[in-house]
């Protein structure tokens, strides 16, 4: 406010003229805080928005790879059967737990490929859940600095303003040391 200072020395400083300044100034911050806390939280649900978005990718992802792991792994299995079958080796003892072991071991390869991909969607949902606290956060915290923003702006005024005693309704000061004169006591 000290910018004002000049201003208000051309035009009297009046008491009105310096609070409607006053005024002004604990609005323009208490708009600022507001809008600054709904641009956060607006950013903070955009990028929650984004992470919820990630985490069906992740998982579909997963499916995905989990989906192209089985096939290979079936198509692997049905050519091992093929040559079991060409060289004459019958899909039976040796041979049928050896591919009974290939297709435990391609089961087990596919749900780890759906486990890392549930993980990653997590970690994106746990994101979104953080920038939605971060958006609440910053929505209380544009609240509270409106409101110290006007208990301040209050506070100011009331400070500039002459007091006045409750028993005379006068301003203090009205009737200073110098209007009394003490020299003939």
């Amino acid at each position: 406010m000290a910018f004002a200072a000049p201003f208000l020395a051309a035009v009297g400083g009046g008491s009105a003229v310096a609070g409607g300044v006053l005024l002004a100034g604990t609005a323009l911050t208490v708009i600022s805080a507001i809008s600054q806390a709904s641009s956060a939280r607006k950013a903070s649900e955009y990028n929650a928005g984004i992470a919820e978005r990630d985490a069906g990718i992740a998982r579909e992802q997963a499916a995905r790879d989990a989906d192209a792991q089985k096939r290979g792994t079936l198509r692997a299995i049905g050519a091992a059967r093929a040559a079991y079958g060409a060289s004459g080796i019958t899909v039976e003892g040796s041979p049928l737990d050896v591919l009974e072991s290939s297709a435990a071991a391609a089961e087990l390869d596919r749900q780890n490929i759906l486990y890392k991909g549930e993980l990653r969607a997590m970690g994106y949902q746990e994101t979104a859940a953080l920038d939605r606290a971060r958006g609440k956060a910053a929505t209380r915290q544009g609240y509270m600095q409106a409101g110290s923003a006007i208990l301040m702006g209050a506070g100011k005024y009331y400070g500039s303003q002459p007091a006045k005693t409750a028993q005379t309704g006068y301003q203090l000061g009205d009737y200073g040391a110098s209007d009394y004169s003490f020299d003939g006591v």
